[in-house]
């Protein structure tokens, strides 16, 4: 066996993902590259003496999250960072990759249907979004903007701004699909589509912003699927943000004309649902099989070992 000539620091947050994940990455890397070292290592709670001995090599430094308390003291580092809906759109659009058009509604918001659309998702920025409360959907024409204050209580709308969307009409069962990616790479892909009706399109106003339109926040089929066209969409995803290492790209497929759109890739990191604890992706791993399931479908750790291995190889400083 030749010498250890790098460094690989794979940082791990454990409120997270189960570091038993990253110890199966890890004898991967050691059997297939023998050059290689893997440290895992804390991103909230660091042991000094890891900081200090990685620091002996070139390194390259990966964290599905940001890396909190951990500062390493030498090498390229990878890491999950927030984002505001509104920067990750502008970010895809810059590089052609097709976006529903949106835009914060406030107080001076004026909508033309010639331009949006005949109708309009109304989305929370801060609250409970990602259990699809406070999502509504609603004609153009209808849209006015409401104070903060005056939503209902528990409404994400006291929180923050309300977010305003192109409607991407999916079909009568409103249905997204989910591609994990490391580096562009595919790790997961699932879709989910809800199991009730939305109402038509022509019905009364009161009818259709009462309905459940988010597939996140009712009762839902999820299932694998690979489809290489939305695999291509998720590497250019990543092209547009390759400071970003883990994307979780949430994309919808115009049911008329069958044109992708990507609606965020979930830059924080929050997405190695392999061994999430809590929440819709322990939810949808469970759905779906278990974990074992999860990481089967396309190979997922062997696919991150590799990875790690070429960017390592290439990119450690």
């Amino acid at each position: 066996m030749r010498d250890r000539t790098r460094n690989l620091v794979m940082a791990y947050d454990a409120r997270r993902l189960d570091v038993a994940d990253f110890r199966q990455i890890r004898a991967r890397i050691h059997a297939l590259a023998p050059d290689i070292e893997v440290f895992l290592v804390s991103s909230r709670s660091p042991a000094l003496s890891d900081v200090r001995k990685v620091a002996e090599r070139p390194t390259l430094v990966f964290s599905p999250t940001a890396l909190s308390t951990f500062r390493p003291m030498r090498g390229k580092v990878y890491c999950g960072r927030a984002m505001k809906k509104s920067e990750q759109m502008a970010r895809l659009a810059a590089v052609g990759v097709s976006v529903p058009k949106t835009a914060v509604l406030g107080p001076d918001t004026v909508l033309d249907p010639a331009e949006w659309g005949d109708y309009i998702l109304l989305k929370p920025t801060a609250g409970s979004e990602s259990h699809g409360k406070g999502v509504q959907l609603m004609r153009t024409e209808r849209v006015r903007y409401i104070a903060p204050e005056d939503y209902p209580p528990g409404h994400p709308g006291r929180k923050g701004p309300m977010l305003l969307q192109q409607f991407i009409d999916t079909g009568s069962r409103p249905l997204h699909y989910r591609v994990s990616t490391l580096f562009g790479e595919a790790l997961y892909a699932y879709a989910s589509r809800l199991i009730g009706e939305r109402p038509p399109l022509d019905a009364p106003d009161d009818v259709l912003e009462s309905a459940c339109v988010a597939t996140n926040g009712g009762e839902r089929d999820r299932f694998f699927y690979e489809d290489e066209e939305i695999f291509a969409l998720a590497r250019r995803v990543y092209e547009a943000v390759p400071e970003i290492p883990l994307h979780g790209c949430d994309i919808l497929r115009d049911a008329r004309g069958g044109r992708l759109y990507v609606i965020e890739f979930n830059p924080r990191g929050n997405t190695w649902h392999f061994s999430s604890p809590r929440g819709g992706g322990a939810e949808s791993r469970e759905a779906l099989g278990g974990r074992a399931a999860l990481v089967g479908q396309l190979g997922a750790f062997d696919v991150v070992a590799r990875v790690l291995i070429e960017r390592t190889r290439a990119e450690a400083e």
